[in-house]
């Protein structure tokens, strides 16, 4: 299993010299990123920053950076946002699930794939 996903943003990041950076590095995430991100969240009395604190310790490299901070964050546009969020949940959601069924009518037995998303 890969630890690490490369991304390309659909918008990009301009940086301060105006350079536009649209390629990183995702990592997944782990327990910790997400408990201790949750902590932050509560004790600053704001949930809705959740999302923004879990990006912050799971993306490794955005452009010539090394991670990304709140301030980088709040610079993307927000279809950058929403494409970050969502690789997120596909790259730390339970893989898709096999499951075993009979057909009602031929009762024939097999197996299914239950993509997650």
């Amino acid at each position: 299993m890969h630890q690490e996903y490369e991304f390309q943003l659909p918008c990009g990041f301009y940086d301060e010299l105006g350079q536009l950076h649209q390629f990183g590095r995702m990592r997944l995430a782990t327990a910790l990123d997400e408990m201790e991100s949750l902590t932050n969240a509560q004790q600053q009395g704001n949930l809705n920053l959740l999302p923004a604190l879990l990006l912050s310790r799971v993306i490794t490299q955005l452009g010539p950076f090394a991670g990304v901070d709140g301030y980088m964050l709040q610079q993307l546009y927000a279809a950058d946002v929403a494409y970050l969020s969502d690789l997120y949940l596909r790259l730390n959601s339970p893989e898709n699930l096999q499951l075993q069924t009979t057909c009602p009518q031929c009762q024939v037995s097999y197996q299914v794939e239950v993509i997650s998303r």
